[in-house]
């Protein structure tokens, strides 16, 4: 099958509702350019508030629960209309049990390590 290298439609609405109620709630300025930052892997903003927006954004869609854990089929079941089901469920397995401190740090660690280890392009 031949993937288009971007969300698809449905899959940015989703994105972009999540993320307006995180950026409010954590008082990103509207400019900010953190959302395409976090939807394309640019996690280098290793910063509190950075973790904070992907955390908000991770759990809000149902990819990783209050205390860490990953829910591998619902990022899976996401991507797949538009990624190879495959490639993303191999990057997934990968990286679910995350190291960190506190439950931000450990999904900025899943973060880094899905756009790391993922074989197909966004």
């Amino acid at each position: 099958m031949n993937f288009v290298a971007d969300y698809n439609e449905s899959q940015k609405e989703t994105i972009n509702k999540y993320s307006d109620i995180c950026m409010k709630e954590l008082d990103f300025p509207e400019d900010s350019k953190i959302l395409q930052m976090a939807m394309y892997g640019d996690l280098s903003l290793n910063d509190d508030k950075s973790k904070q927006f992907y955390a908000c954004m991770l759990m809000k869609m149902g990819f990783v629960e209050q205390d860490g854990t990953i829910n591998g089929q619902e990022i899976v079941e996401f991507m797949a209309p538009q990624f190879d089901r495959e490639a993303v469920a191999s990057a997934v397995e990968t990286c679910k049990n995350p190291e960190g401190e506190l439950v931000n740090d450990k999904i900025y660690a899943f973060g880094q390590c899905f756009f790391t280890k993922k074989t197909f392009e966004i």
